[in-house]
């Protein structure tokens, strides 16, 4: 669980939260993932390869769609 009170302080103390601004908090439910089926054909079979043997076996549907060179 994160400590708030400690994570409001230290957001304070690098200015990136200042007094007026406001904090909600809450709980959302986690959303499913969703994976591509297959590998881009973009992606170089070495860098696959590498990916899966470091246990990434599919990349999520996000990063599958993303416009390669």
């Amino acid at each position: 669980m994160i400590d708030i009170e400690k994570l409001v302080a230290q957001l304070k103390s690098f200015d990136a939260l200042r007094g007026d601004d406001k904090i909600n908090t809450g709980t959302v439910e986690r959303i499913q993932p969703k994976y591509a089926n297959d590998w881009p054909t973009q992606i170089e079979p070495s860098i696959r390869d590498t990916l899966i043997d470091i246990g990434i076996p599919r990349l999520y549907q996000h990063q599958a769609e993303a416009d390669l060179p």
